[in-house]
């Protein structure tokens, strides 16, 4: 063992023995666990409301990597990490009561040429639960961009969600930006926003909605390649992942809105 990691194994382990003789008993614990913080929870009940489907983050800490997926259960049986049916991808729209699609996306590399079209490269059907689970298959070439966005009134159909927008301020558009560590662009206008139920999630503290997010898959044949001899190919497929996020301007509850199909996230 090398000399560094010796001393830091050796700290850890009187830092766990410090822990535990003064009774710290949660401290102890998760540092025996490697520094793991609480997995974030986040389900989504299906159209029929018969299952629920859990999108779990486990965070690793100094000797382990993130656990993450996403996990079909009965309504009835709570979740268990390892249980389950696995969804391969990420959720993006009931397309109707009994079909959900979902996009598996890899990205663009040295490995993974660019793609030709704006096509689903594989198109799979599966019957999980109740329901047909509809996979497309796609190679993006381009990061994800974010939409960061104000927003005074929400309401939802059987199938949509409905977000209207107000003009931000600059320093909001900061402080968001900030806030969700992520490279934000916004375009000043206000408007309704609309989005099908199945990749929308909201948020919520103290029963009042803190965010509401949701993402769409953009396609266009505007994408520049950048060549080994610094020359650039124009007018190739784009296909990128666009994420919106919303933050409330006032306190807005959840009264009247879908319970299904939508991913609720609860923070303390």
């Amino acid at each position: 063992m090398k000399k560094q990691y010796k001393i830091l194994y050796l700290f850890a382990i009187a830092l766990l023995l410090f822990l535990s003789l003064k009774g710290c008993v949660s401290c102890a614990k998760w540092l025996r666990n490697g520094f793991h913080s609480e997995p974030r929870i986040i389900k989504q009940i299906t159209s029929s409301g018969k299952y629920i489907i859990y999108s779990y983050t486990k965070f690793g800490g100094a000797f382990t990597s993130d656990i993450n997926g996403i996990k079909l259960f009965k309504i009835n049986e709570k979740f268990k990490e390892g249980k389950g049916i696995d969804l391969d991808g990420n959720i993006f729209e009931w397309i109707s009561d009994d079909t959900l699609l979902v996009y598996n996306i890899s990205l663009k590399s040295e490995e993974i040429s660019q793609p030709k079209d704006t096509f689903p490269i594989k198109t799979t059907f599966k019957t999980v639960g109740d329901f047909t689970l509809k996979t497309d298959y796609y190679i993006s070439n381009s990061f994800m961009r974010v939409n960061i966005r104000n927003f005074d009134f929400v309401s939802t159909t059987k199938d949509s969600i409905f977000i209207r927008t107000v003009k931000e301020k600059e320093i909001d558009i900061i402080n968001n930006a900030k806030l969700y560590g992520k490279v934000a662009f916004y375009n000043g206008e206000d408007g309704i926003f609309k989005f099908p139920l199945g990749s929308v999630r909201i948020t919520l503290k103290s029963d009042s909605i803190i965010n509401i997010s949701a993402s769409k898959i953009k396609k266009g044949m505007d994408f520049e390649l950048l060549n080994p001899d610094s020359t650039y190919t124009t007018g190739l497929p784009r296909i990128s992942i666009v994420s919106f996020d919303f933050v409330p301007t006032k306190k807005i509850s959840t009264e009247g809105l879908n319970e299904r199909k939508i991913w609720w996230e609860i923070i303390k």
